[in-house]
């Protein structure tokens, strides 16, 4: 993958890890901030893609 791959990742999903270091909060706390809001996980056609939100829902929230 090249940099602007990376980047364009960043740009259209984010991690646990990518939001508690853009916002400073805890791990645990963006969890529940994003279960709370019924904020769902990326799963396109029922796939699992472990941990990823696309990042326009999760930071809508936060």
């Amino acid at each position: 993958m090249t940099k602007e791959d990376i980047a364009a990742f960043h740009r259209r999903f984010v991690t646990i890890a990518t939001l508690r270091q853009e916002t400073g909060r805890s791990s645990n706390a963006l969890r529940m901030q994003l279960k709370k809001e019924k904020i769902e996980r990326f799963a396109p056609d029922g796939g699992d893609f472990g941990s990823l939100w696309l990042r326009t829902a999760a930071l809508q929230i936060l």
